[in-house]
């Protein structure tokens, strides 16, 4: 409990970090965007928690999901979810060019993790 705590704690902390540094460097300094994702381990990290916390949920239940009606349907919600969002992680950036997403702070914050949340 404790971990998984810690685990999304810092998940958090390194989006919420992420888009700081992405505003502060290249928005007001107007610095390259590559340095601020690949010069930090910590921006590049929520991702790694997400695959770690589902490869806890996977050992806590054995990987074992009961066949019920209700498992079927979250099952089928789990893939729906997981393929829109990455979807949305692939494709926002070039269907809406002149929104210019990869200079936006908020997108530069989660769309890794998006992606990361669908594979």
């Amino acid at each position: 409990k404790v971990g998984v705590g810690l685990a999304c704690f810092l998940m958090c902390t390194s989006m919420l970090l992420k888009g700081v540094l992405f505003h502060f460097i290249v928005n007001e300094e107007g610095g390259n965007p590559g340095a601020t994702t690949y010069r930090w381990t910590f921006t590049r990290m929520a991702p790694y928690f997400i695959g770690m916390l589902l490869g806890y949920l996977l050992y806590r239940t054995n990987r074992k999901a009961p066949h019920t009606p209700r498992t079927r349907k979250l099952m089928a919600l789990g893939w729906i979810v997981g393929t829109a969002s990455v979807l949305v992680a692939l494709v926002t950036p070039f269907g809406v060019p002149e929104a210019n997403l990869h200079y936006n702070p908020a997108w530069t914050t989660f769309y890794r993790s998006m992606f990361a949340t669908g594979v």
